[in-house]
């Protein structure tokens, strides 16, 4: 099996639609997300929700790993994780596989950039 680093998402910026996929596992791939950058453009706070949609499972507020996260005006957060997303599946998509969803409290306030490792 292969491992690829990369960027997974990113560079963009989150909207405030609450189902705004930022990322979908591909076909028969495991995913390590490493760390998550997030950088507030604007002179405002802004909040950012963050979600882990877990493969054929209906998006809740319980797989939020970021709620309403509050990131001060020019403000940059960076943080390790090693989370795991799967696709179990033979396509890409919201049935067969994990999604990072995000979204924000303004309008393309706040860039987000994703890195990990994929094995495939």
């Amino acid at each position: 099996m292969a491992l690829t680093q990369k960027r997974l998402v990113g560079p963009t910026q989150l909207t405030t639609t609450t189902s705004t996929v930022l990322y979908t596992v591909p076909q028969s791939t495991t995913t390590i997300v490493k760390q998550i950058v997030l950088c507030n453009t604007t002179a405002s706070a802004v909040t950012v929700t963050m979600v882990l949609k877990v493969a054929n499972v209906a998006q809740a507020s319980s797989q939020n790993f970021f709620n309403t996260l509050s990131i001060a005006a020019n403000e940059t957060l960076t943080f390790q994780t090693n989370m795991v997303l799967n696709n179990n599946g033979s396509t890409a998509n919201a049935t067969n596989s994990d999604q990072i969803i995000g979204s924000a409290s303004s309008n393309t306030a706040v860039n987000v950039f994703v890195y990990g490792v994929e094995e495939a």
